[in-house]
């Protein structure tokens, strides 16, 4: 199936959508995962045929949902900043291509999670006796806190809980803010 400017658009515009802030290395991972769904070498495929059509199935691609804060910008309602969509443009052009291999290991499937972090503190403090000296004796007691500071962390992501799908899946990558699978169930 050829590949047409509006399929080029729509690819594109899914990469913006689904990993904008990643690196060219992240998004091209997104990319492949697109890819191997449209070459899944399937006559009839239910990913959809073509790029446009695998990008734009039904909650395939949340950007694409049109309750998604991305849908505006995808749709045109929005301008995209231009260097975003251009590194957008860059990734789906190479990998559209074959011009980079595919880092994911051939992956359909991937999610985003980002870091929670907590931060607490715990503090003890320690007090001395500052003797001073006017008229009478006293004693002051000085205390002194000593704080330290901790973070810890774990992966989340932005949906309720995780895809049922990832039980059974084979990871195959972890790059930028991506998980990426393969043999789904």
């Amino acid at each position: 199936m050829p590949v047409t400017d509006k399929d080029r658009d729509i690819f594109a515009r899914t990469l913006w959508g689904e990993s904008r802030g990643e690196s060219l290395a992240g998004q091209v991972a997104v990319a492949w995962t697109i890819r191997n769904r449209v070459n899944d070498g399937k006559a009839k495929s239910w990913w959809g045929e073509g790029y446009g059509g695998v990008c734009q199935i039904p909650y395939q691609f949340s950007c694409w949902n049109k309750n998604d804060p991305n849908f505006a910008y995808l749709s045109g309602a929005k301008q995209i900043s231009f260097r975003e969509f251009a590194q957008a443009q860059i990734a789906a052009d190479q990998v559209m291509a074959g011009m980079v291999p595919d880092p994911t290991g051939g992956a359909t499937h991937y999610y985003y999670y980002y870091y929670y972090y907590y931060y607490y503190y715990y503090y003890y403090y320690y007090y001395y006796y500052y003797y001073y000296y006017y008229y009478y004796y006293y004693y002051y007691y000085y205390y002194y806190y000593y704080y330290y500071y901790y973070y810890y962390y774990y992966y989340a992501t932005n949906m309720p809980k995780l895809p049922d799908w990832v039980k059974g899946a084979k990871e195959t990558l972890k790059l930028g803010r991506h998980i990426f699978f393969k043999d789904v169930p």
